[in-house]
């Protein structure tokens, strides 16, 4: 994530497998599939989830800016306005999202 030039895809990639670790804990709920199917439904679904305290709030945070860092990522050209260390707090938080689906923890 630090080399030069690979910001980009690395918040392109961590966005994806924030959003795999959500719907792969949606789908444990049968009546959530059509909410699991996009992004907002998701994000929305961790919100809620989060504040319920399901999971930590910082799970729902760290989508809600990587869903905002990919479309800057993929579509602009523009800087990505990352603040110190934020990309690896992000990625630290993803790590955490996806050990939490791989437990089952919901």
């Amino acid at each position: 994530a630090r080399v030069a030039g690979r910001s980009r895809p690395t918040i392109t990639n961590a966005c994806h497998a924030a959003e795999l670790a959500v719907k792969a804990q949606m789908l444990l709920f049968p009546t959530l599939e059509a909410a699991a199917s996009s992004h907002k439904g998701r994000a929305r679904w961790l919100a809620g989830w989060s504040r319920l305290d399901n999971v930590p709030p910082k799970h729902s945070s760290a989508l809600g800016r990587l869903i905002e860092l990919q479309k800057a990522a993929r579509y602009e050209d523009s800087g990505l306005n990352l603040g110190d260390n934020e990309l690896d707090d992000l990625l630290t938080t993803v790590a955490a999202m996806v050990d939490a689906a791989r437990q089952g923890i919901v």
